[in-house]
């Protein structure tokens, strides 16, 4: 079940990003249509369309895998496209300068993996103002008026999640929730989904986490100050991939053994200790 599940998030990255190279390519050949926008903009053809896109860190492998492979798309198009992507190392500050930077230096489009979507407000509406296609990547841009968002189902993300969870062959499953921070619109659509399967299911959620900005050191801070609670626990949700290797990490540091060690990353563990 995981490791199908693996894949087909695999499938869902890669038309992600074949997707999103489409749209620019289509902006960076046509006016768009003035009945569909405020803002009348032509691109000059004789220079080049410059994209920037603005990653929250490149810590993730995720946010690595995404640059290579759109960097390349764009360079094996051999269209008028030069490309900038840039980490802010997960501080808002640094995104914000980022795209202030790419404003100023009048950027044609700009996708952004916000990283605290209101504060980036007021510079992605001066983006706005000045013509400039602002693409909401994977994460939502709320109240400043992006041209696109481009994300998964996240609602359905949880919901499979929660089946993991449902079919785990074990008695009195208790869950611990270490999810992304409350700001971010993802992580509370992926906590619906599988909220409302263990809700259905009459499955315990003995305690709940949000990991602010994702960091995942924040994981493993938890888990050291409530083994109490872990160990009542016999499965970990976990919002990310990295915050899943810092729970792993945190738990054989404890010696809190666990009898399924998954062979790829992914946003869900599962931990055997004493109820199996």
């Amino acid at each position: 079940m995981i490791q199908k599940a693996l894949q087909h998030k695999g499938y869902l990255i890669s038309g992600f990003l074949f997707i999103l190279l489409i749209i620019i390519l289509s902006l960076s050949y046509a006016l768009k249509d003035e009945q569909s926008t405020s803002i009348d903009k032509t691109i000059d053809e004789k220079k080049p369309v410059k994209v920037g896109i603005l990653f929250d860190n490149y810590v993730v492998e995720r946010w690595t895998s995404d640059r290579d492979a759109f960097e390349k798309a764009i360079n094996d198009s051999k269209e008028n496209i030069t490309v900038t992507s840039k980490s802010a190392n997960s501080d808002i500050k640094i995104q914000i300068e980022q795209l202030n930077k790419f404003i100023d230096d009048n950027y044609n489009i700009i996708a952004i993996v916000p990283i605290d979507p209101k504060q980036l407000a007021s510079s992605v509406k001066k983006a706005k103002e000045k013509g400039i296609t602002v693409i909401s990547y994977d994460r939502l841009l709320t109240g400043c008026g992006c041209d696109l968002y481009l994300s998964f189902d996240n609602k359905k993300v949880g919901t499979l999640m929660g089946n993991s969870v449902k079919k785990l062959d074990i008695p009195n499953k208790k869950v611990i929730m270490l999810s992304g921070p409350d700001t971010d619109y993802n992580a509370n659509l992926v906590n619906k989904g599988f909220k409302e399967v263990l809700n259905e299911n009459n499955i315990e959620i003995i305690d709940e986490k949000h990991i602010e900005n994702w960091d995942y050191d924040l994981a493993l801070e938890y888990i050291n100050n409530n083994l109490n609670k872990v160990n009542k626990a016999n499965v970990i949700m976990c919002g990310n991939d990295t915050i899943a290797r810092r729970v792993i990490e945190s738990l054989a540091s404890n010696n809190i053994k666990d009898k399924y060690i998954p062979k790829a990353n992914f946003s869900f563990l599962y931990i055997g200790n004493h109820h199996i």
